[in-house]
């Protein structure tokens, strides 16, 4: 994509609202000025800038590139966080835990997705000791090493206690950093219920 073509998408993304709805008469000119329909052509966004006037829709897009170049600000620094939980990670000679710190120490609020990747190691994990082992990991080793099969021991085990190791290093409840409040609350409600099971 050339430079043209960045512009153009760029001020596509604002008019057409996908960066912000907005109701400037501006944009709506553009939109619905910028489609010859007898000859099947669209009118590039950055030549209407130019050869329209638009006054509206150059005070609205100067706004909107204060906020994108935030953003690009904000995303170079969570990429940044990235690189340096990895990094952090293999210092702390735990590899596997580059996530969980990058999670932890991202440079923003993130927002959690509203239900878990059960495709994901780590939030199994910790579900399985939320709900069945009542949120103790020395519960959880403890079955393992007891009533697991061959490949949780090989597995599971160094797989547990690297995350409880995570916690005692870092302080944090792994449940609060990988879950929604909608997923505590349905874990919750089915550690009541495996609760009442008989045993």
């Amino acid at each position: 994509m050339n430079l043209q073509d960045r512009v153009e998408w760029l001020i596509e993304q604002v008019v057409d609202g996908e960066w912000e709805d907005t109701d400037n008469p501006d944009f709506h000119r553009m939109r619905t000025e910028g489609y010859i329909a007898d000859a099947d052509v669209a009118i590039p966004y950055s030549w209407m800038l130019c050869a329209k006037g638009l006054p509206q829709a150059r005070s609205e897009l100067r706004q909107a590139i204060t906020e994108m170049r935030q953003a690009l600000d904000g995303l170079e620094t969570l990429l940044d966080a990235v690189d340096a939980a990895e990094e952090e990670a293999v210092a702390q000679g735990h590899p596997e835990w580059a996530p969980l710190i990058a999670l932890l120490k991202a440079p923003f609020p993130l927002e959690k997705p509203e239900i878990y990747d059960p495709g994901d190691v780590f939030n199994i994990a910790v579900m399985l000791r939320d709900t069945l082992f009542d949120g103790d990991w020395e519960r959880h080793i403890a079955w393992i090493e007891t009533q697991g099969g061959p490949a949780q021991r090989d597995e599971d085990l160094p797989l547990t206690r690297s995350l409880q190791e995570f916690e005692q290093s870092y302080g944090v409840n792994l449940s609060d950093l990988l879950f929604s409040e909608q997923d505590c609350a349905e874990h919750e409600q089915l550690r009541k219920r495996y609760a009442q099971r008989p045993r």
